[in-house]
């Protein structure tokens, strides 16, 4: 019986470490098909993948993505349409792109605005536009709420910030 359970906890074990060095291979790998476009700042604990488009000193425009996403989903729609007139900003979400995952509190909007603030800040003066996306949008909301300094209006596209009663499709 001894032998069984041995064997089997080894067989787990192999399984685990199969699984984790496949993990880290397609990581690697992804890595290397898509570099980080962008350069890299500390906030609230999250080493952030940013990207910026436009002339500095123009009114900034601030892309927050949705969720299971990166900055290229609204980067690419609307960075070149609103550069030659707007400081275009978009980042990684924790955990998300390019950007590490935060070690506390990542699930929660006050943490994911915090983030979103310290973008802004990093990225230079003055109110911006906040366009979202889906799950992006509750970050914009929250990051308006608590960071009203920062934010001159939103956009809120397919925004996901209300509780919804049954279970999505």
């Amino acid at each position: 019986m001894m032998l069984w359970l041995a064997a089997i906890a080894a067989a787990i074990a192999l399984v685990v470490y199969a699984l984790a060095a496949n993990a880290r291979a397609y990581v690697r790998c992804t890595e290397t098909n898509f570099p980080p476009t962008g350069r890299f700042i500390e906030a609230d604990g999250v080493r952030v993948h940013i990207r910026e488009a436009g002339q500095q000193g123009a009114p900034r425009v601030l892309l927050i993505h949705g969720a299971s996403s990166n900055l290229l989903e609204l980067w690419g729609p609307l960075a070149d349409k609103f550069s030659p007139l707007h400081r275009v900003i978009a980042y990684d979400r924790p955990g998300m792109g390019h950007s590490t995952r935060a070690k506390r509190e990542a699930h929660t909007m006050a943490s994911q605005a915090r983030v979103a603030a310290r973008v802004l800040e990093e990225t230079g003066d003055g109110l911006a536009i906040v366009v979202a996306h889906s799950l992006g949008a509750a970050v914009a909301l929250r990051l308006a709420l608590d960071h009203p300094h920062l934010v001159s209006g939103l956009v809120l596209i397919a925004p996901a910030c209300i509780p919804y009663p049954g279970k999505p499709a």
